[in-house]
């Protein structure tokens, strides 16, 4: 009987071995940089790695009167005046926060393929992500605007994100 067991394990151990030689061949799963940015509290879009321009703590804002209720003005930026939107606002139609925390400049083409710029406010800084082929998912269904504005999607701590393009986002 002891002989039997014995026998066993080693077959296990052979097997274990083979396992690990597979999969050191196998072709690692592809990876890709993102920025993840926070819109609100556990709800999240990714923007490619060269979108993002500066972080801007504490943004001062220069009042806009008749100004898109998704905007809080504009922001100076490089000798440049740059519209400042609440991502949430614009992405939910929720009320903007009465105060700003941070923001994002993000470059983008427009339709001319001309780099434009804009400011996302956010209430938490964004992060720099390594994206795996393997977390892909399917585009969340919550909201009928994720089609029109991301290229695909990925799961960050079980949350399904959106890695959305400018372009498409800012068309309208």
């Amino acid at each position: 009987m002891i002989e039997d067991t014995q026998a066993l394990e080693a077959t296990d151990t052979t097997a274990t071995v083979a396992d690990l030689q597979a999969a050191r061949s196998a072709p690692a799963a592809a990876t890709a940089s993102a920025w993840l940015l926070p819109y609100a509290t556990s709800s999240y879009i990714a923007l490619p790695l060269k979108a993002c321009q500066e972080i801007v703590e504490k943004p001062e804002v220069l009042a806009v009167p008749g100004i898109q209720e998704y905007s809080f003005g504009l922001l100076r930026w490089r000798e440049q005046w740059l519209p400042l939107v609440d991502l949430q606002a614009l992405l939910s139609g929720a009320k903007k926060p009465t105060e700003l925390q941070h923001c994002v400049v993000v470059a983008y083409h427009n339709v001319e393929q001309q780099v434009q710029y804009v400011a996302l406010s956010l209430p938490f800084l964004p992060h720099l992500l390594t994206i795996s082929d393997n977390a892909l998912c399917a585009l969340p269904t919550n909201n009928s605007i994720w089609p029109k504005i991301a290229s695909s999607c990925f799961r960050f701590q079980n949350i399904r994100v959106p890695i959305v393009d400018g372009e498409r986002l800012f068309a309208g």
